[in-house]
């Protein structure tokens, strides 16, 4: 089955895509993006404890694609990135979903905050927590959500920034629907390692509970994030589920520009 985004909803997203092509035609000599800083969808589910250098921002879109059994979901992830001070990162994003289920055609505001509460030690890894709030935007009977989510990152091999990555989060939704749960969890582990200066392997696994009623899905992911230049990196990812509630197959994209 062949996702599109309806005319209508893809509305609200041509500003932001717009926005993201002008600064990839206007980008030029800048310190050089990290192909191994990794934030959630940007390929992958995972993300590391480091928040980047103070007074650095980027612009970010993230695609998710999802075949499940009787339904595809294409979630759009489109983010702002920006770090005020040293160990504090601040984001915004408009996530917006597509496709043929129950989601479709629903979008969020969400704003969120990760802190680096300790840098790497000889013996110690790195620990980030983060909090984000988002409220929907489109039709449906969800509710504004509240995430806390802690990060531990630790590098095993400096050389070739081999790293093992634990993201631990629990939601909350106020005023769920009938069928729609009030509390949720997502575990992520995982591993990233750059090949070359430029490029940056990363493999995980993803344990999570869904919206509804169905059993928590379990997911196989293994991407790539690769620096074109200066300020831009792409990123490419795929996955497959373990489980009759886990997602078929998995496909993502991501494309970042510093500011």
């Amino acid at each position: 089955m062949t996702v599109s985004l309806p005319q209508k909803a893809s509305a609200p997203l041509r500003p932001a895509l717009h926005a993201l092509l002008f600064l990839l035609g206007t980008a030029g000599a800048a310190q050089a993006v990290d192909p191994d800083d990794l934030d959630i969808f940007l390929p992958t589910t995972l993300q590391d404890a480091f928040t980047g250098d103070p007074n650095e921002g980027e612009a970010q879109l993230g695609l998710r694609f999802d075949r499940r059994r009787g339904h595809d979901e294409l979630q759009i992830f489109p983010q702002f990135q920006v770090s005020p001070a040293d160990g504090l990162l601040l984001n915004l994003s408009l996530p917006y979903v597509a496709g043929s289920g129950s989601r479709a055609n629903a979008g969020e505001l969400s704003v969120g905050a990760l802190y680096n509460l300790s840098r790497e030690g000889s013996w110690l890894p790195a620990f980030a927590v983060a909090a984000d709030a988002s409220t929907p935007t489109g039709p449906g009977d969800r509710g504004t959500q509240l995430q806390f989510t802690g990060v531990v990152t630790r590098t095993i091999d400096p050389s070739a920034q081999r790293r093992l990555h634990l993201n631990v989060s629990w939601s909350t939704r106020f005023a769920p629907s009938a069928d729609e749960r009030h509390n949720r969890y997502r575990v992520v582990a995982g591993y990233s390692q750059l090949l070359n200066r430029d490029t940056a392997l990363i493999l995980d696994y993803v344990r999570e509970r869904g919206d509804r009623g169905e059993r928590d899905a379990n997911i196989i992911e293994i991407g790539a994030r690769h620096r074109l230049g200066e300020r831009v990196a792409v990123g490419f990812g795929a996955g497959a589920g373990i489980g009759r509630d886990s997602p078929r197959f998995r496909a993502l994209f991501s494309i970042e520009v510093d500011l």
